[in-house]
């Protein structure tokens, strides 16, 4: 038989559950993206960079800033291989913001086996930053640890703002980003000395080598550079005035470069060039922070370039860039960038094509990194905790109510669901005791011994529903 309730408690979960499905209804109609965070992977120390390496394998490298480099093989389950596919512990200098930072690997991996980090390093008293090519061994999984070329070297005057972030552009060039040199309002204005490479953003070609009498330093000019040529200005800036590019991504639909610059005691900004700039921007640190002017020290001569969003010291105190999402999962929030406050744990979603368009979401703090799979997922690293999670949005899941059944022997059941099991909202939902054939429908049964709750997208994920 039908399980039995009262009409007007039935009149009443009805009328309920048509109003939430309603209400939703209307913010799936909405094009405006919410964001939620699911956690996929933990266990790892201090996670600071998250790379794929673009081979179908769909595999997430995790970047620990001590020196290991571990592989999320399977998502979904969150299945983390026990050996790392490098470690370079032993050799790298690692505290505060000093470690290995930064991995990306070459734009035809795997037909070309080759890996690129970015760390800090201590030799007889010097900090310098590093940029070393790896070759992958015959296991994908592994590195091969004795295949180190040195690419490029610069020396780091104070053991911080040593930004970190490589990433190849659409052009196949690397660019390679690089902090003011440290301590605190860029003592010795290296962001505006064109004669360093401190406070800038390079870009250099990894295919040769324009400097064959120095072993250190395995790279050439592009000659498109936007200083080639001019005296007294390093060839490898793409931009300069830079304060710690922490993180930046290129959009891998339309190759647009999205720079978030870690700010100081007023503005934390984000930065933006459209595919086909021709570079030399100058962002206008020490003399300009975000859309203000501190006039720590004086800028060179000509015109800076304002960020497309910068906010305010009470919204956050560090920024970490993040990505234009273009993966296929959540329809919404494609062609949105999203970036977090490090110290806030605010979020933040701005529409690639209307700057103004932007949303703030408070999530979780200590995000330390952003990275894609190969299929265009995003996924945010939380450095204290060592966790990785998924970034989604949660007006794609589906409105679910939970039907609970309790264990009372006078009114089991069963269903065309199983027990505690979410079902899609709908004008009725049928359950169905057991001796009712499955092909006559009934409108909904609930009573005392049933409980019915809304479920959210994150446990829709957990779940396994979404």
């Amino acid at each position: 038989m039908i399980l039995k309730i009262d009409a007007d408690f039935y009149l009443m979960i009805s009328r309920l559950l048509f109003f939430a499905f309603f209400v939703a209804s209307l913010f799936r109609v909405s094009a405006q993206p919410q964001l939620e965070l699911f956690s996929v992977a933990t266990g790892f120390s201090s996670p600071v960079s998250i790379a794929n390496a673009n081979d179908g394998s769909n595999r997430l490298f995790i970047v620990e800033r001590g020196g290991q480099i571990k592989i999320i093989n399977h998502i979904p389950t969150g299945t983390v291989l026990p050996l790392p596919f490098l470690n370079i512990s032993g050799i790298i200098a690692s505290g505060g913001e000093s470690g290995l930072l930064g991995l990306v690997f070459h734009p035809q991996f795997p037909d070309t086996p080759y890996f690129f980090v970015n760390y800090t390093i201590n030799e007889t008293g010097q900090l310098k930053t590093k940029v070393v090519r790896y070759t992958v061994s015959a296991d994908p999984n592994i590195a091969d640890i004795n295949s180190a070329l040195q690419i490029l070297e610069v020396d780091q005057p104070h053991d911080n703002h040593n930004a970190g972030d490589i990433k190849f552009g659409p052009d196949g060039y690397l660019y390679i980003t690089m902090g003011d040199g440290g301590s605190g309002e860029d003592p010795d204005n290296y962001a505006q000395d064109t004669a360093s490479l401190l406070g800038s953003l390079l870009r250099i070609d990894i295919s040769g080598d324009d400097f064959p009498a120095d072993p250190d330093a395995n790279y050439m000019i592009p000659p498109t550079n936007p200083f080639v040529g001019f005296p007294g200005y390093r060839e490898e800036f793409w931009s300069i005035g830079l304060r710690n590019p922490w993180r930046i991504s290129f959009d891998r639909m339309t190759g647009d470069l999205w720079i978030a610059d870690v700010g100081q005691v007023m503005r934390e900004e984000v930065n933006f060039q459209q595919n086909g700039s021709a570079g030399g921007q100058n962002y206008g640190w020490s003399c300009k922070e975000g859309n203000q002017s501190p006039f720590f020290n004086p800028c060179i001569p000509g015109p800076l370039t304002d960020p497309i969003f910068d906010y305010v010291r009470a919204d956050g105190r560090s920024i970490t860039g993040g990505f234009v999402y273009r993966g296929n999962a959540f329809s919404n929030l494609k062609g949105y960038y999203v970036v977090a406050d490090y110290a806030t744990g605010n979020f933040w979603t701005i529409n690639s094509t209307n700057f103004n368009d932007v949303t703030k979401f408070p999530l979780l703090s200590n995000i330390a990194s952003f990275g894609e799979s190969d299929s265009g997922e995003l996924y945010a690293a939380k450095r204290n905790s060592g966790t990785i999670y998924r970034v989604f949005d949660s007006t794609a899941c589906e409105d679910v109510v939970q039907i609970s059944v309790h264990n009372d022997s006078l009114y089991l059941a069963d269903s065309l669901i199983n027990s505690d099991a979410p079902v899609t909202i709908g004008p009725a939902i049928q359950y169905f005791s057991p001796n009712i054939e499955l092909s006559s429908p009934f409108s909904v049964a609930i009573n005392a011994n049933f409980e019915a709750q809304t479920i959210s997208c994150f446990q829709q994920i957990i779940t396994g529903q979404f």
